[in-house]
């Protein structure tokens, strides 16, 4: 089972520009922002109409989008599971400060999982988790430098390497079966 795969969009660039336009006209200020900020989806399609024209080219049809932000100092997050994600799958558009972080996957020992709230959770999105230190092994990482879909029931975590919150457009597909055959 392949963990991930970046995901190539046209225009990718013009469509982050144009989502972080968007988004600081909500939210000028992104310390004020959730951990996991939704959109409606009319609002991100009137903001970037071309990407729901290549949406619906693809025939990926969209559930949710959220702005994710990564706001801890160097460092890593938990390992965790993606509880309140209705596929295996979503993708993620880099928007700010990516290209020094990581998406890491791990196999990690079962029965030390956690079930409920950690810092990188949200009421909407619930997470099965791993105290710091009960990783396991890494099976595989990348980062995030360009479009990429994921598998978010695979035991993941994000690291950064710098000082600077780490942004993301999340993607979240009616089925799995709309991504899947792009890894």
């Amino acid at each position: 089972m392949k963990l991930w795969n970046y995901f190539d969009i046209p225009n990718w660039e013009s469509i982050r520009d144009r989502v972080n336009i968007m988004f600081t006209n909500v939210y000028p200020n992104i310390d004020k922002m959730k951990t996991l900020t939704f959109f409606p989806n009319d609002m991100v399609y009137q903001a970037v109409p071309d990407f729901k024209d290549w949406l619906d080219s693809q025939s990926i049809e969209v559930v949710g989008f959220a702005v994710f932000i990564f706001r801890y100092n160097t460092g890593d997050s938990r390992l965790h599971v993606d509880l309140g994600n209705p596929t295996t799958y979503r993708f993620n558009i880099p928007l700010m400060n990516t290209e020094n972080s990581f998406t890491e996957f791990f196999d990690p020992p079962w029965d030390k999982m956690v079930e409920g709230m950690n810092e990188s959770a949200t009421e909407d999105s619930p997470h099965q988790y791993w105290e710091y230190g009960d990783e396991g092994h890494q099976i595989d990482n990348f980062v995030l430098n360009k479009p990429a879909i994921l598998n978010v029931k695979t035991p993941h975590r994000v690291r950064v390497t710098e000082d600077k919150p780490r942004v993301c457009l999340t993607i979240c597909p009616a089925s799995d079966d709309q991504l899947t055959r792009f890894l």
